[in-house]
């Protein structure tokens, strides 16, 4: 968890003006406002204003391109070039970069390679935390497997037999690593050099899993996605945030810097407001945006019930420095503010408008119902086909999954009983072989396989039972394909939302994690 491999550059903040944006992921607006009073925090963020109505995204990956590009998904292109063009070439940080500003990027998210700009992946920490739940997984497989004499052999005074080689010395798995490394990361920054910069961290936490207790210790083990253990989570990574601005102040970086705190999108727990639960259509739309200008002085934070969306952000950002016309929103420090059309657009077909409060039902209209029309693209045997967020995937997807970062970066997941694959190869190729790099989703105990069922147009081809939470190569024999269009379909019947057994508070149906595919003959085969 430590941030010793940081490049030097990206602790040194301007003498001069400083952009700071903090994003927190799955970080509710009424629940900050909850914390923050409860715990009388309100002076510690001196100078913010929070706009209470900001609109969120429903997912990470579209709420980034949002926020980076002020414009929303128009479902001229995939998901996935949305998000990649969003936060490269028409991101605001090309205009920072054009006005002498040192752009440095700290997150958990996968983000394009941008010259000019440096990027420290927050994700990479922690790896012997990572060690310790693989062997853990690996335990739990070889005890389930043994007959009950050898059982003991795996389990012996309350330790397993690998795990136990690789046990951090505390709970909190990857989402206390993420804190630590922040934590650690302030204690080191510094004021060095004129030019202007603009700082952005990606905070995971309060995300699930929650490993927070409501006393605020870590749990070993995930906790039951509870209201309670949400709020410990959000708890502690609000007391990261205010450590990182007592430092800045310390620093003397505070007074004159654009600061903003903000998240990606709420939770999975209905929103609070006059202390009654609402009903709302949708999950996730209440988001932090918390905003301080350039030497503003206030005892405590602000409150402001602008009805502001992500694509206001870009705008409020590039205002700050003279920079006016970007995207479709506006700046909330504007003297002209007249509210932008909000829309809530994710993943799904159907979208919604909202025009008014965010927490009243009435507010919310269905505004259409969507989807990329894709065309089949050519496929060179062969060709190792990328998945995540940036990868080359989506080029071939059709129905049946998910990008973004769900699971982890460089993946994949299905979201449906069914996943397929579309391709358009090239004739006389061979024999084919498929190969894949996946894992599934399982939890043991309440989940211990995954049935996954292969079928290349329309026929049958292999099954899978897959018990082991790890990533694994498998492969099938094809044959030769006679058809230019190659249909490829995993049937996963087991496919499940962690909220139905008690994992997460993740509705999505997960089946399958696939990091890449190929389909290989002969001398193309590994």
């Amino acid at each position: 968890s430590s941030s010793q491999d940081v490049p030097s550059e990206m602790y040194a903040f301007s003498d001069q003006f400083n952009i700071i944006h903090i994003l927190s992921d799955h970080f509710q607006s009424d629940t900050f406002v909850e914390l923050i009073e409860k715990n009388e925090w309100e002076r510690y963020f001196s100078g913010f204003t929070l706009y209470r109505e900001h609109l969120g995204a429903p997912v990470t990956s579209f709420a980034y391109p949002q926020i980076f590009s002020g414009k929303h998904y128009n479902w001229n292109q995939s998901p996935e070039s949305y998000y990649a063009s969003s936060l490269g070439v028409n991101s605001f940080t090309g205009p920072l970069l054009q006005n002498g500003f040192k752009v440095n990027k700290f997150s958990y998210m996968q983000l394009p390679k941008v010259k000019g700009i440096n990027f420290y992946d927050v994700s990479r920490v922690g790896q012997s935390v990572k060690i310790f739940e693989s062997l853990l997984l690996l335990d739990l497989s070889l005890f389930r497997a043994m007959p009950q004499p050898f059982k003991e052999y795996i389990y012996q005074q309350s330790n397993f037999l690998f795990s136990q080689l690789q046990k951090p010395t505390q709970g909190g798995g990857l989402v206390k690593t993420n804190i630590n490394f922040y934590n650690d990361y302030v204690k080191k920054i510094k004021v060095g050099g004129t030019a202007p910069s603009y700082y952005f961290f990606g905070l995971h936490p309060p995300h699930p899993p929650y490993m927070v207790k409501p006393d605020g210790s870590y749990s070993k083990y995930p906790l039951d996605p509870k209201k309670e253990n949400y709020r410990a989570q959000a708890k502690l990574t609000l007391e990261l945030v205010i450590e990182m601005l007592r430092v800045f102040k310390e620093k003397g970086i505070y007074q004159n810097s654009l600061i903003i705190f903000q998240s990606d999108h709420g939770s999975e727990f209905p929103p609070i407001k006059e202390s009654q639960e609402v009903d709302l259509p949708v999950k996730r739309a209440p988001a932090i945006f918390a905003v301080k200008p350039p030497n503003k002085t206030t005892k405590a934070i602000n409150f402001s019930n602008l009805k502001t969306s992500h694509l206001d952000i870009s705008a409020t950002i590039l205002e700050s420095v003279g920079i006016t016309g970007f995207g479709d929103g506006q700046s909330v420090h504007g003297t002209d503010w007249t509210p932008v059309e909000r829309y809530f657009i994710g993943d799904s077909d159907k979208y919604y408008e909202v025009n008014g409060s965010i927490f009243s039902p009435a507010s919310w209209e269905i505004a259409g119902a969507k989807v990329f029309n894709k065309i089949i693209s050519k496929y060179k045997i062969g060709q190792k086909i990328t998945f995540g967020t940036l990868g080359t995937s989506h080029a071939f997807q059709a129905k049946g999954w998910r990008g973004g970062a769900i699971g982890g970066n460089g993946i994949t997941w299905t979201t449906a009983e069914a996943a397929e694959l579309n391709l358009k190869i090239e004739p006389n190729h061979g024999p084919l072989l498929l190969q894949m790099h996946l894992k599934p989703f399982i939890a043991p105990g309440k989940l211990d396989a995954q049935n996954v069922s292969l079928f290349v147009n329309n026929k049958f081809i292999k099954k899978w039972a897959l018990s082991e939470l790890r990533f694994q190569k498998i492969e099938a024999e094809l044959g030769e394909l006679k058809t230019e269009i190659v249909n490829i379909k995993f049937s996963i019947p087991n496919a499940t939302a962690p909220s139905d057994i008690g994992v997460s508070g993740d509705r999505r149906k997960l089946g399958i994690a696939v990091a890449e595919l190929i389909l290989c003959s002969g001398k193309n085969c590994n």
